[in-house]
């Protein structure tokens, strides 16, 4: 029988490592949690494979606030024998621009003999069929 209150703090202590290796900008801190097929939906695009992801932060990294944040809000975990999955919201901050978009996201993570990795991950935003448009939620 797992324990979840065990492995959600794992959970939470691998969002807290990734939180501050995108404040140190350090990527090999934003990949080191990815399983090495991992499939992000992004926004935008999907990604495949850990190179992929390590790409799209090469890229992003230097177009991002001297001093940035995020945060990881209103997480729900559901957690099973290998199996965990983490969705709320997610937001990036910046000290030049303040507040980006709030973020719907959901995490994927698969327990391997060593330790919890994330194999899927899925950022969205709220769309509105009837403007075209997406909502944003800034809190």
């Amino acid at each position: 029988m797992v324990d979840k209150l065990k492995v959600e703090a794992e959970l939470r202590q691998i969002l807290e490592d990734w939180k501050n290796a995108f404040v140190n900008k350090d990527i090999d801190g934003l990949t080191k949690a990815y399983m090495p097929d991992v499939i992000m939906f992004d926004v935008k695009e999907t990604f495949k494979g850990v190179g992929a992801i390590r790409v799209l932060w090469e890229v992003a990294l230097p177009l991002v606030s001297i001093k940035p944040e995020s945060r990881h809000e209103e997480l729900k975990f559901d957690i099973g024998d290998n199996i965990a999955l983490v969705s709320g919201y997610f937001q990036m901050i910046s000290e030049n621009d303040g507040p980006g978009l709030r973020a719907r996201i959901t995490i994927c993570f698969r327990k391997t003999e060593q330790e919890w990795k994330i194999f899927h991950e899925h950022f969205s935003l709220p769309y509105n069929f009837e403007t075209d448009q997406i909502e944003l939620e800034q809190h």
